[in-house]
């Protein structure tokens, strides 16, 4: 009887230690009562979890700070409630453990309220089951209210902690907290990532936009800042992608993180894939074709799309650490659209100062080329105003591609350049920017040498306006004003432009001027174009040819007239210009409505000129011209008809003492002039009197003209007309030259012939002037 009373004392005191001591159920309330956890120890070697949940029909509970390798538990209603022991490698759907680790479950359910109670081994025995030790364990958990388990929603998950000790079967739970994280490797994916698209996005703007200048450079940095935000993206997704949260996403934004954040790595592949193709097809293919065109369009536009939509992605990120820097972001997304505004603002400003002046290429102090060694370098070269240029360096470099440049090699480039023409008709006209005068300047590489007598043609008797600068450098420098426009032809004025300091003279010996021009640049407008010296027009000088022309063909019985005493007249510069309507703002808009304080700069002669030697010129010619393009040949045609006339006839020479080259009474020119009608035709009369001429003295082998009225039953120009007209003349002779000049379809068709006309007739040569 004592032994029973002295056992029930020792359990009493047993029990009360326990009590005191030990054995006991923790609990915790989590999302403001949404989900309430219970842990009790049943057995020192076993927990039994007891989840009341409100509104959700799945519940996941893991062992760990994080779903990357974290032991888990789910428990989900799919018709009938179930209970799965996983395992999660990552932040993606957790896989099923071979073996269920999970006993005694059961559902208990009021309403809207669910109680799932289960049990578990402390320690399984299973290699990837979590082993719970004494001490503080990390766990994490998520809820949802779809009957399958699946990705939680914003809010709906969490962390917490608790200490148990087995020994004693005691549970206590800790306070709700966040989830763990490998900080060092999410600070490494987020930081990646906001270098990638925070701040290479933002140069890869500045350089495919807004530093056209340095060309080569910035297109080697433009794709070298590409491919680094291509392998920063791969390297942060690849390597530092799968970092646990470290507290819960108060955003919906962050819990898509990953879904948004998953083609941005295929989205930049292929934005770089279109640049390149780009790329390559602008240097490779053999003209600006329509591929080039779009796969640059289409490379602009996924890349700024990509570039907004990174941004979209950072953010997400920063939702789902619910990270405290949120806030910095959002600071420097202003500061990266202020500095681009201000960029742009800039630009907008700046790509309307079109390129007007080359006195910083003069400054330069370049050496001397001749045009014959222009026509024999290896170089890429070409002629741009009174300079010559190296577009080799920029060939790869050019918006326009390769084939625009490999067209201009040995060419003058200015007409292009001011937007008068366009070398193709796929290729609009463009007037360039300040920016492409900078790069004129960087590639000029010397200045272009003229016969001497070119040099005295124009006399600067002062300063222009008087603005105090020293203006002996510039390639133009005398201030004039139009003080008289006479309509020759229809729509055609002769326009003389006079300064009382400055003085123009008249080169009408000689072949130094044929196919040179004048520059007229408005300071008003910021316009400039090219306008050909054509002497023979002069109002004082084109009724003598006629005079002299119709007295030996038998139209005139005049008496002889002589250019003899040409610098009499010579004291103002006189043009011959076309007025085109449809011209809003252009120069020649500007000189049909000259005011009286209109002023013009007005260049000394330039250009390469026509190519008159032997070795250029034997043999026939065929020259194709159409409308004012007469102009620039038409000294030409007028100091072959002076010639023949010293001659046959050397007492009726037109100018005293004039010689010429023995090689042009072996040269032919057969002449094909297109024009809307009769009363449009530039110089028609002077033109059908030269080819009377060579009638008149049986020399019509060498000198034909034929003129075209399109508008009045004659045959247009096409490809099938040129080849006729080519094959005629290869098989009366050996064809050496093709001479083009008119309006920009004629000049581009033969451009587009030119290879095939060159390859036909062998040793041939196709000029557009």
């Amino acid at each position: 009887m004592f032994k029973k009373f002295i056992l029930s004392i020792a359990l009493c005191l047993l029990l009360t230690f326990n009590w005191v001591n030990g054995v006991s159920t923790g609990s915790i309330q989590l999302k403001n009562n949404a989900i309430n956890m219970t842990l009790s120890l049943p057995t020192t070697t076993s927990m039994r979890w007891t989840i009341t949940t409100t509104n959700a029909q799945w519940v996941a509970i893991g062992f760990g700070s994080s779903m990357t390798s974290c032991d888990m538990i789910t428990i989900q209603n799919g018709g009938s409630w179930t209970v799965t022991d996983r395992y999660s490698t990552g932040q993606s759907m957790p896989a099923a453990d071979t073996t269920n680790h999970v006993t005694g479950f059961s559902v208990a359910t009021s309403g809207s309220t669910n109680t799932y109670t289960f049990d578990r081994l402390l320690n399984t025995g299973d290699s990837q089951d979590f082993i719970v030790a004494d001490g503080t364990v990390n766990m994490i958990y998520a809820y949802g209210t779809g009957a399958s388990f699946s990705q939680h929603s914003a809010g709906s998950y969490g962390g917490f902690t608790f200490n148990v000790t087995s020994a004693t079967r005691d549970v206590a739970f800790g306070s709700e907290g966040g989830v763990s994280v490998d900080t060092e490797q999410t600070l490494i994916h987020g930081l990646l990532n906001y270098i990638a698209w925070g701040w290479f996005s933002f140069f890869l703007i500045v350089t495919g936009r807004y530093s056209k200048y340095f060309f080569s450079f910035r297109i080697m940095l433009h794709l070298f800042i590409g491919i680094l935000a291509l392998i920063f993206t791969l390297i942060a997704v690849i390597g530092y992608g799968e970092g646990g949260r470290k507290r819960p996403s108060l955003n919906s934004m962050g819990d898509e993180h990953k879904s948004i954040a998953s083609v941005v790595n295929a989205w930049t592949i292929i934005v770089c894939v279109f640049g390149s193709s780009m790329r390559v097809c602008s240097i490779f293919l053999g003209r600006f074709c329509f591929l080039t065109y779009y796969l640059w369009y289409v490379h602009v536009i996924l890349g700024i799309l990509l570039i907004v939509y990174s941004q979209f992605a950072i953010l997400s990120g920063l939702f789902l650490y619910d990270s405290p820097i949120t806030y910095l972001f959002y600071i420097h997304l202003g500061l990266i659209i202020i500095m681009l505004i201000i960029c742009e603002v800039f630009w907008q400003l700046n790509k309307h100062w079109k390129y007007t002046s080359i006195d910083e290429i003069e400054r330069k102090g370049l050496p001397e080329m001749t045009m014959e060694e222009v026509q024999n370098s290896k170089r890429k070269l070409a002629i741009f105003d009174q300079y010559v240029i190296d577009f080799g360096m920029y060939l790869y470099d050019h918006p326009g591609g390769k084939y625009v440049l490999e067209e201009c090699r040995g060419k003058e480039i200015g007409k292009y350049f001011y937007g008068a023409y366009s070398l193709d008709d796929n290729i609009k006209v463009h007037k360039h920017s300040f920016v492409a005068g900078k790069i004129m300047k960087k590639i000029a590489i010397a200045k272009l040498k003229l016969p001497m007598d070119i040099d005295n043609m124009v006399t600067f008797g002062g300063e222009g306006k008087g603005d105090g600068r020293d203006h002996s450098h510039e390639l133009y420098n005398g201030h004039f004003k139009v003080t008289r426009k006479d309509e020759i032809f229809k729509g055609v004025y002769r326009v003389t432009f006079s300064n009382e300091n400055n003085h123009y003279k008249i080169v009408l010996p000689g072949t130094s001027t044929f196919g040179r021009h004048y520059l007229i640049h408005s300071e008003s407008q910021k316009v400039s174009r090219y306008y050909t010296i054509c002497n023979s027009m002069n109002s004082e000088i084109y009724p003598v040819y006629i005079n002299n022309i119709d007295r030996l063909i038998g139209n005139s019985r005049d008496e002889k007239l002589s250019l003899d005493n040409v610098d009499d007249i010579t004291e103002s510069l006189q043009l011959i210009i076309k007025f085109y309507d449809e011209s809003r703002r252009g120069l020649t808009r500007l000189l049909a409505n000259v005011q009286d304080e209109d002023e013009f700069l007005v260049s000394k002669p330039m250009g390469k000129g026509l190519d008159l030697s032997a070795d250029s010129i034997t043999g026939t010619n065929l020259v194709f011209l159409g409308g004012t393009g007469v102009l620039p040949f038409l000294d030409f045609f007028v100091f072959l008809a002076r010639m023949i006339i010293s001659e046959k006839s050397p007492s009726d020479k037109i100018i005293n003492n004039e010689e010429f080259e023995p090689f042009f009474k072996h040269s032919s020119f057969k002449v094909y002039a297109y024009y809307p009608n009769a009363n449009e035709a530039v110089a028609l009369d002077l033109l059908v009197k030269i080819s009377d001429l060579f009638t008149h003295f049986k020399e019509e082998e060498r000198f034909s003209f034929t003129p075209v009225f399109t508008r009045q039953g004659g045959d247009r120009l096409n490809d099938q007309k040129i080849y006729e007209f080519l094959d005629q003349a290869s098989r009366a002779s050996d064809l050496k030259n093709v001479w083009v000049c008119g309006p920009p379809k004629m000049n581009n068709m033969f451009q587009r012939l030119r290879k095939t006309i060159e390859r036909k007739y062998e040793g041939s040569a196709v000029d557009i002037m």
